[in-house]
């Protein structure tokens, strides 16, 4: 289904800031959460987003019930943010909404990877690993 998306929004150019806003509410909007994160993985993967919507894209994943649908959109999204504090504080956010110790461990590892936390967040990823 990602490939479906992917050519779709690929073939659609570039959108506009309010565009891309409103792609990412309707994706967001959606009831399963594998779908949703298709849709929100094709759109982050065709579109450049800047911080501000990127952040907001960050925040659709709180609404997933599914650990492992969340953990994937971080984990794939992770390498490509904008690494700005408030970007970073938005995906750490949601990736301590992870309840499931498997599926919270390997997201949190992949930000470690990076290098790119700052030490107040570095600080938050080991107390949420020790709980």
């Amino acid at each position: 289904m990602r490939g479906i998306y992917r050519k779709v929004l690929a073939g659609m150019g570039k959108w506009s800031s309010g565009e891309l806003a409103r792609a990412i509410q309707i994706a967001g909007a959606m009831d399963s959460d594998y779908e949703r994160r298709q849709a929100l993985s094709a759109l982050f993967d065709s579109q450049a987003l800047d911080a501000a919507r990127q952040i907001t894209f960050l925040h659709q994943s709180l609404n997933f019930s599914s650990d492992y649908e969340r953990a994937e959109l971080l984990v794939g999204a992770e390498p490509h943010l904008a690494n700005t504090p408030e970007v970073r504080q938005a995906w750490l956010d949601a990736a301590l909404g992870v309840k499931s110790d498997y599926e919270r461990r390997r997201t949190l590892q992949s930000m470690l990877t990076g290098d790119r936390l700052d030490d107040a967040q570095l600080v938050r990823v080991i107390q949420a690993s020790d709980s």
